[in-house]
């Protein structure tokens, strides 16, 4: 449906997979709420779903996509001490897209040095 570029039925289909806990379901409601496939494009992905996936992730793709749309949220906020836990937050995520066994992420490698140099 994706490929079709079906994406109201495409949506239903991932969104009630992603319900019954299915990882690759769960990356591809972030995947089309990062996107703007269905909502607000760009949007930082809901609490829940990035909790959801926090303990089953297994895409790097998904962890770097995470942490940068989590950049949005670091820019946003005023507050020394949850800047801090965002910028926490966001290191870990390009950390673990980065050293993924099975893929390590290269924008999450650029990323990463980025930050590490400046």
């Amino acid at each position: 449906m994706h490929r079709k570029k079906e994406y109201k039925s495409a949506w239903g289909y991932f969104k009630q997979n992603a319900e019954l806990n299915d990882p690759f379901a769960k990356y591809w409601v972030g995947y089309y709420l990062y996107y703007g496939y269905y909502g607000e494009k760009g949007r930082l992905w809901p609490e829940s779903i990035s909790k959801r996936l926090q303990m089953i992730i297994i895409f790097s793709d998904t962890q770097c996509k995470y942490a940068v749309s989590l950049l949005g949220g670091l820019c946003k906020e005023t507050d020394v001490a949850a800047k801090d836990k965002f910028y926490d937050k966001i290191i870990r995520y390009f950390e673990l897209a980065a050293n993924h066994l099975k893929y390590r992420h290269p924008d999450a490698m650029y990323y990463l040095g980025d930050i590490y140099v400046n």
